[in-house]
């Protein structure tokens, strides 16, 4: 959000902080933006219908992924955003956890090489940081 913001009204943008942040698509699932949007699609109907379409007596509420879940990716990680980044002239954080599976630490790189003035931070941990490890940004962000 933060990055189309930028895009769209840079004068409303001072600084953005991307954590663990899917921005060019080729580092997302399968690397192709209209496949990656036919698989979240997937994923959003198959999770509509066994929680409307099937019988299930209330066992599908304890699932982590949910229709709510699903929507997301759909409606939000799904724009091309490497042209965004190439126009973005303002201060950048990059924090990323190196062992992040969700978001390989390459896509990282990308955005830092996208953005030169940005400064970029590795961390020891996966895509859950700020939920596991919130102490260890901190000081990034304090410093930033």
């Amino acid at each position: 959000m933060a990055l189309s913001i930028a895009d769209r009204a840079p004068e409303r943008v001072h600084s953005i902080v991307m954590l663990s942040a899917i921005g060019v698509q080729e580092y997302e699932l399968t690397g192709d933006y209209s496949l990656n949007h036919s698989l979240h699609a997937a994923q959003l109907g198959s999770l509509w219908l066994v929680r409307y379409g099937v019988p299930h007596f209330g066992l599908v509420r304890p699932m982590p992924l949910t229709i709510e879940y699903a929507r997301n990716f759909y409606d939000s990680d799904q724009r091309p955003l490497r042209s965004v980044l190439g126009h973005y002239r303002g201060p950048m954080l990059i924090l990323h956890g190196r062992q992040d599976r969700n978001v390989p630490i390459a896509a990282a790189h990308e955005h830092h090489k996208l953005v030169p003035q940005s400064q970029l931070i590795e961390l020891e941990g996966d895509h859950f940081l700020a939920f596991m490890r919130p102490q260890v940004l901190l000081e990034p962000l304090v410093t930033f």
